[in-house]
């Protein structure tokens, strides 16, 4: 999910399971969007689920 408020922005991708959730959240200015688009993708692609049938 991506989001702004008019001054920032945020990322925030989560897997839930029935025993747990993983989850990141990024936030950042809106005008420095370009300098964490790619932060972003390289997180989001590398970002995989953990034991979410189970709780932590």
């Amino acid at each position: 999910m991506t989001w702004t408020d008019g001054t920032n922005m945020g990322y925030t991708k989560e897997f839930v399971g029935p025993g747990s959730q993983n989850s990141f959240t990024i936030t950042f200015p809106v005008e420095q969007r370009p300098r964490y688009d790619s932060v972003v993708t390289t997180i989001e692609k590398s970002f995989k689920p953990g034991d979410v049938d189970n709780s932590h």
